[in-house]
């Protein structure tokens, strides 16, 4: 058995309400894949130099990022670990809701996830699937390239609180892509309540709440209670608003005297650059706003390279602008920002009704083959 979702045949419609993306985890995930209920990986953005060499340290400085996806019960236990009784009808990675909003714009693209409903709560679980995506020509370097731009355009704490020769040793620092900081946000979009996970490149500013001078020690020293690890493994968009106060509540909703820390991270990307009426630099920068939208990032910083992986230019955007940026020069044809929305608050009501249909634990693969449409196939109980 299975659903189709045909991404033509979604009409026209008003955009749909989108709460603000509200923080309400956060941990850090070690080399050795180990999980830390602490600040210890969260950067602070600082500029690179200009004309910065992105091969510089490949791949002797290089430590590639380990083979396999996380499951999403990983999110779940951080939840559990720090108390947090989150509620949502869809809980998944940021990275998976974003190849499903931008599945319209790369009609070439394949790949599948997989779902199952967990029977006593009823939330939706979400993770990665077989990937049938084949590598590209330089891939290995080019991926370099985006890893190497975190890494001198981040600090280890606020720039005033750093030595010079932390800032410019910057180029000399291990390329390590497993080390990462990530952020657990709960909103909704449209009818649907959900939980994403997602890793932060950085901070804009501060993080509320967090002393980055108390932190730094944390950074350099790696020692780590066993209790705090966890085992390894504008166009017219809305204008995201804290939940109304009659809304129901559970023990994850935000105290409305905390400042949503989620706003001050920054997203950090590099591509070529080409002009904004080229429809592939208009795909490719919907797909930033994407990804730092379904988190609440506030701002997207890009590094503009040549060919030859020299900075060139680099660009700091609010990601509520891009939309707007790019307005002038969408065609009557071109997928928009609001019209991605629209089919995602669409396609994600298709789902739950979908999965909702059938017993809890059934097992489900959402597959996209670049034909227009979204495949949910339902796998019979052994």
């Amino acid at each position: 058995m299975h659903y189709e979702f045909a991404f033509y045949q979604v009409r026209p419609s008003s955009t749909p309400s989108v709460s603000e993306p509200h923080e309400i985890a956060s941990y850090s995930l070690s080399e050795d894949h180990t999980f830390h209920l602490d600040e210890r990986q969260l950067k602070y953005y600082y500029p690179p130099l200009p004309y910065s060499d992105l091969n510089s340290g490949y791949p002797d400085k290089y430590h590639p990022p380990k083979a396999g996806a996380y499951p999403i019960s990983t999110a779940k236990d951080i939840l559990e670990k720090k108390h947090i009784n989150a509620k949502a009808e869809l809980f998944t990675w940021r990275g998976l809701i974003t190849k499903i909003m931008c599945a319209p714009l790369y009609p070439k693209s394949q790949w599948e996830l997989k779902l199952r409903m967990e029977p006593d709560s009823g939330t939706i679980f979400m993770e990665e699937g077989e990937s049938s995506e084949k590598p590209y020509e330089n891939q290995d370097r080019m991926c370099y390239w985006g890893y190497k731009f975190e890494v001198i355009s981040t600090l280890p704490t606020i720039w005033d609180a750093c030595s010079r020769s932390v800032i410019e040793g910057r180029d000399n620092q291990p390329v390590i892509p497993d080390e990462q900081y990530c952020s657990i946000v709960k909103y909704h979009i449209g009818r649907t309540r959900l939980i994403l996970a997602g890793e932060v490149d950085c901070v804009w500013d501060a993080k509320p709440g967090v002393t980055p001078d108390s932190d730094l020690d944390g950074k350099v020293d790696s020692h780590v209670e066993q209790s705090e690890a966890l085992s390894p493994r504008e166009e017219s968009l809305p204008d995201p608003k804290r939940r109304k106060l009659e809304e129901t509540h559970d023990s994850s909703d935000p105290s409305p005297t905390l400042e949503n820390p989620s706003p001050h991270y920054c997203e950090l990307k590099t591509s070529k650059k080409q002009p904004l009426d080229h429809v592939g630099m208009r795909r490719k920068l919907l797909k930033f706003w994407a990804q730092s939208y379904l988190l609440g990032i506030g701002r997207i910083v890009i590094g503009f390279r040549n060919d030859d992986g020299i900075l060139t230019e680099i660009k700091e955007l609010p990601t509520r602008q891009i939309p707007n940026l790019l307005r002038p020069y969408a065609k009557p044809q071109d997928w928009t920002a609001n019209r991605l929305l629209v089919v995602l608050e669409q396609e994600l009501d298709w789902l739950k009704k979908c999965v909702q249909k059938h017993p809890p634990n059934t097992k489900f693969t959402l597959q996209y083959s670049g034909n227009g449409k979204l495949v949910l196939r339902v796998h019979p109980h052994n």
